[in-house]
């Protein structure tokens, strides 16, 4: 006969279906992938005097900054690209202000997770649902949630600290590829999910046409050039009055 036992089952791995990885790059300047006027001046002159040309402006040459935006400082997650380059994690903690638009919630959410809440205020009115002007109603904060005592329409600014891990990515041209030269995707992996986006690349960044790359030639015209037409000159025919024909000598 077997005496009787209990067995305990310790999950070390708990699993919390509130954690994620925010994913974001870094933005391009607007004018990253084309050509501004003062780099076309700048050409110019290096095709005339032989300058300097202007410094590159392809965003395959500009290693960017992605962001990864735990939702807790201690999640364990793993990061990664599908083509490129990640350099090591760097810390950081930023301040932020957010303005929370409130549509009658009771609770309202920070767009990136608040490490701490360090202030907020209301900006203009607060009115009901039937438009009534409010005063403006009590707000209070719990476990980073902003709650709402009563519902009303208006804006809320929020300031808060954010812990963020910033990677450098250096995106390099595949070679020998005919098209996705640059195509990347950024990835994070963690205990109970994922979160993927694809880097956003500028304008001329696949074909490698951006700045002065492309090869621009200047075509000088020599000084003495024909004219691209005749001007008109008087001409004096005589016409048959009776057959209204060209009468020919």
């Amino acid at each position: 006969m077997f005496k009787p036992f209990n067995i305990s089952v310790v999950n070390r791995n708990r699993r919390d279906n509130g954690d994620f990885v925010r994913l974001e790059q870094e933005p391009w300047d607007i004018n990253t992938g084309y050509i501004t006027k003062f780099a076309m001046f700048q050409y110019i002159n290096h095709l005339l005097f032989n300058a300097d040309p202007p410094e590159a402006n392809c965003p395959t040459l500009l290693p960017r900054t992605v962001y990864a935006y735990p939702s807790r400082p201690d999640l364990n997650y793993r990061i990664g690209c599908t083509w490129g380059t990640l350099g090591p994690r760097r810390i950081n903690e930023s301040d932020f202000q957010e303005a929370i638009q409130c549509n009658l919630q009771l609770q309202l959410e920070t767009e990136y997770p608040p490490l701490e809440i360090n202030g907020y205020t209301w900006l203009g009115a607060a009115y009901s649902p039937e438009g009534d002007f409010l005063s403006h109603p009590a707000v209070t904060i719990v476990d980073g949630k902003i709650r709402i005592a009563q519902a009303v329409y208006g804006t809320l600014l929020v300031s808060y600290k954010v812990h963020r891990h910033l990677y450098t990515l250096a995106l390099p041209v595949r070679p020998g590829a005919a098209e996705n030269t640059v195509q990347s995707h950024l990835y994070a992996r963690w205990s109970g999910g994922n979160e993927v986006i694809e880097i956003k690349q500028p304008e001329g960044a696949e074909t490698g046409e951006c700045n002065y790359i492309t090869g621009y030639t200047l075509d000088i015209s020599p000084d003495d050039q024909p004219p691209d037409h005749v001007d008109p000159e008087d001409e004096y025919v005589d016409i048959d009055f009776c057959t209204g024909l060209e009468v020919v000598e």
